[in-house]
């Protein structure tokens, strides 16, 4: 606090990892405070202050998909290790190292600060009355109430229990925030909210409180009053991280169910485009694409992703190999390129109206990632503003 600035404290967790003789402390900024630059960044290796590239590529490889582009987090780091692991004869003056399995240092480094990250992620925010409400009782809004159907693996309804992970994380949250909402937890649905063809009102059964504490502006932002201030989702990055995210488990686990198409459609596609099929198939599946080869450079598509908004007669699928083919995000897998594009489109967007039900699950969704506060390239999704902030704005404080 006293080199960096109190301020920027406020946005830095704790580092704290062990992996075999070697330990990993620190601290590292949240992906909403972030930097420019690298001059912010700072390592230790056996209490030596020195440049080491292996930690440098470590600590942006754990903030990838979570921050955008060319922005670095702040960063103080030091690992210890036993001294016959390091070179400390690279450099005249000592200020480079060089670490002798620099793979084990990568993965373990990426490692602690990815845990670090995920543990202090920011969950919901309890939706709070006015101050005017308040004076005479609080109001916390009551837990969502989610159906446990019977569903297959990876079921869009089915039900994920991640409400304990919530509230344990968020009453952390409320030891760092000062003024922020009392908790409260739910168990949201796995994946994105279906179409309000599918039963919205079955799916998301939220007992009736006070509608008026969400609305959307300008069909693109969701505000949210909470105690002590306003919380401000952009609904369609919010929207990319829940589906990346919920994406890239897909990929480890079960695949997502397809929905059948009645009549099977042929998409031809350029040479390139056919061989991001041919290297993509298996990802494609486990998103819930049915595909195959139909001679030549075409392809024909049995079935996608249930829930999906915006398939629009397979125009979903080409603009995801061009963006796959445009190489947009330096620094990413093939795979992650792929999902996060599937997010992107598949995603609501700016200037799509949505109902309170929609509001209210998207935001339970966002707050039960492990990274709510970016989408997959970087841009922020969710902002909160202070009841004192605004108060400064009217010269009342």
């Amino acid at each position: 606090a006293a080199v960096l600035g109190a301020d920027v404290m406020r946005h830095m967790v704790d580092i704290d990892a062990q992996s075999g003789p070697m330990r990993v402390t620190g601290f590292v900024s949240l992906p909403s405070h972030t930097r420019g630059n690298r001059f912010s960044q700072f390592f230790f290796v056996n209490n030596r202050a020195v440049r080491e590239r292996t930690l440098v590529h470590a600590v942006q490889d754990a903030n990838r998909n979570v921050i955008p582009y060319k922005r670095y987090p702040v960063v103080v780091l030091s690992v210890a290790m036993p001294p016959d692991e390091v070179d400390v004869n690279v450099h005249p003056s000592k200020l480079e190292v060089r670490v002798r399995n620099e793979r084990v240092v990568f993965g373990t480094v990426r490692n602690a600060i990815k845990s670090a990250l995920s543990a202090r992620s920011e969950p919901a925010m309890a939706v709070s009355a006015s101050p005017a409400r308040e004076a005479g009782a609080s109001f916390t809004a009551e837990r969502p109430a989610w159906p446990r159907a019977a569903a297959g693996p990876g079921d869009p309804h089915a039900a994920v229990d991640g409400g304990a992970r919530i509230r344990d994380a968020f009453e952390d949250y409320l030891s760092r925030k000062p003024g922020a909402a009392a908790a409260t937890s739910g168990t949201p649905p796995a994946l994105s909210f279906p179409r309000r063809e599918a039963g919205m009102e079955e799916v998301a059964r939220v007992a009736p409180a006070d509608d008026s504490l969400y609305w959307q502006f300008n069909h693109t932002f969701i505000f949210i009053q909470v105690r002590g201030g306003i919380v401000v989702i952009d609904q369609h990055a919010a929207h990319e991280r829940i589906i990346f995210d919920r994406g890239m488990r897909l990929l480890e686990d079960a695949a997502s169910p397809s929905q059948q198409i009645l009549f099977s459609i042929p998409i031809d596609l350029s040479l390139r485009e056919l061989e991001v099929f041919r290297a993509s198939r298996d990802i494609f599946q486990k998103l819930g694409f049915t595909l195959e080869p139909f001679g030549g450079t075409s392809i024909l598509v049995r079935g996608y992703p249930q829930g999906i908004r915006n398939w629009a007669d397979g125009r979903l699928l080409l603009q995801i190999f061009d963006d796959i083919l445009a190489e947009r995000a330096p620094g990413d897998t093939h795979t992650e390129k792929l999902v996060a594009s599937f997010a992107c489109r598949s995603a609501i967007k700016a200037g799509q109206r949505l109902s309170l039900e929609e509001m209210k699950l998207l935001a339970d969704q966002l707050f039960a990632v492990e990274n709510p506060y970016s989408c997959p390239h970087g841009r922020p999704t969710i902002h909160r503003l202070s009841l004192d902030e605004i108060e400064r704005w009217f010269h009342r404080r």
